[in-house]
């Protein structure tokens, strides 16, 4: 900061930007002073400038809930639309209105990546999670997917088993493994005990996702899941269950 004193009629400059101060008059406690800048400077009192970006992020926060609902509204029955076709038969309708909501979701993700965080600048920014999914129906695996994209994670796929074993033998382990029983292969029981097998994924947690129940499944004398979700998912619970689960490692 300069600190400067001058008397009445006297001023100092900012060559570089082009700004004069003159010192007008001095009358007990206040101090009467002129600015002289560029049409591209604004010059405002610091109080009105606190103003004015109040009032830009009030907006901004406005717009910014405003064109989330909306994309949250149409993905939301882009969704409802779907399960009523894949539930009806329509398969060829489904694909299309799948790609659509796989898109709309992605936006989503991006928009919720990209959007401020008002109110929330000190919070600290928690590491995201990674999870593999492994589903033989391509459909079932990109909601699947794309649904704990949007929900903070990152994910990878494999169609089975065999491509399951072959992404964790290249890569560091994710904390979660979301797993189908039944799929060609290698099915999801023996994924699930070759993974168990291998001391690198001791402390990885194992979900099962199926039509199956499990009482369906060959007993075990310890099992290797950590918990089973019978489909269909209900997706809010699901992810609080899966949460629990991670706790603050994540």
């Amino acid at each position: 900061m300069l600190v400067l004193s001058r008397k009445v009629k006297q001023e100092f400059s900012f060559v570089n930007l082009g700004i004069k101060i003159e010192i007008l008059r001095v009358s007990g406690k206040k101090v009467q002073v002129g600015v002289s800048a560029p049409d591209s400077v604004r010059v405002l009192r610091s109080e009105l400038v606190e103003e004015e970006t109040l009032e830009k992020l009030e907006v901004a926060s406005r717009v910014t809930r405003h064109a989330f609902r909306n994309q949250l509204n149409t993905a939301s029955l882009t969704l409802s639309v779907l399960q009523h076709q894949v539930q009806s038969g329509q398969l060829k309708k489904a694909e299309k209105t799948l790609e659509s909501a796989l898109s709309q979701l992605s936006e989503l993700d991006a928009f919720t990546g990209a959007a401020p965080a008002f109110g929330n600048e000190t919070s600290p920014e928690k590491r995201r999670r990674t999870a593999l999914v492994v589903e033989d129906n391509a459909q079932e695996r990109e909601l699947l997917a794309e649904y704990l994209r949007v929900n903070g994670f990152d994910v990878s796929v494999a169609e089975d088993g065999e491509d399951a074993m072959d992404y964790l033998a290249q890569h560091h382990a994710p904390d979660v493994v979301l797993l189908d029983m039944n799929m060609p292969r290698m099915n999801g029981t023996n994924t699930a005990k070759a993974i168990r097998c291998d001391p690198r994924f001791q402390e990885l947690k194992l979900f099962v996702i199926s039509g199956c129940d499990p009482e369906e499944t060959p007993p075990e004398s310890e099992s290797p899941y950590d918990q089973w979700f019978s489909k269909p998912i209900r997706p809010q619970q699901f992810l609080s269950d899966i949460e629990s689960h991670l706790g603050s490692a994540c």
